[in-house]
């Protein structure tokens, strides 16, 4: 019995060892990552500054400063026709923003808003007070998400159409060295 004991206590070790090890930070998601095109803006030290990123998928407005390394940003999403159109709600939103060198390659993540089961028409606020990581030359914004068509003939829980997930998303890429 005492063996038996041992053994469980000694996997169940193993396992949680391999979850924690497969877990990862925030920061570090697209870390070395290029980031390109719109989504890009130099990183001055201002007192206030407004901007805008437009995408198929979403508009992302935003207003922020940034002095001493800290940013404070806040801003609105909101998701473009199609989805209004097309989908009954979003499954599933993470939104991020990047700090990026001087090479326009990630350098830390931070999330800026996640959000779960909602309506497209509705608009996504955020606000939030950052660190900026030392050697930050650039800003960028990137999102991915889930979202529920709509269908007919599907087996949803109201019976109708339950249609099925879009994925989208505009994330930093992959750079080859």
């Amino acid at each position: 019995m005492l063996t038996y004991h041992k053994k469980i206590t000694g996997a169940g070790l193993v396992l949680l060892l391999l979850v924690i090890a497969g877990c990862q930070s925030i920061e570090s998601y697209y870390h070395g990552y290029h980031a390109a095109g719109e989504s890009v803006s130099m990183l001055v030290p201002v007192e206030q500054a407004q901007g805008a990123w437009k995408t198929f998928d979403l508009e992302l407005n935003y207003a922020y400063g940034y002095a001493d390394n800290l940013m404070k940003i806040s801003g609105t999403i909101d998701f473009g026709l199609y989805y209004e159109l097309n989908t009954r709600r979003i499954e599933r939103f993470d939104s991020f923003i990047f700090f990026l060198d001087d090479k326009s390659s990630v350098i830390e993540t931070a999330a800026l808003s996640t959000q779960i089961s909602f309506n497209p028409e509705e608009s996504l606020s955020f606000a939030r007070e950052l660190q900026v990581p030392p050697g930050a030359y650039a800003i960028a914004f990137g999102y991915r998400g889930e979202a529920r068509r709509d269908g007919e003939g599907g087996s949803g829980p109201d019976g109708k159409g339950g249609g099925g997930l879009d994925f989208f998303y505009d994330l930093p890429k992959s750079v080859k060295r």
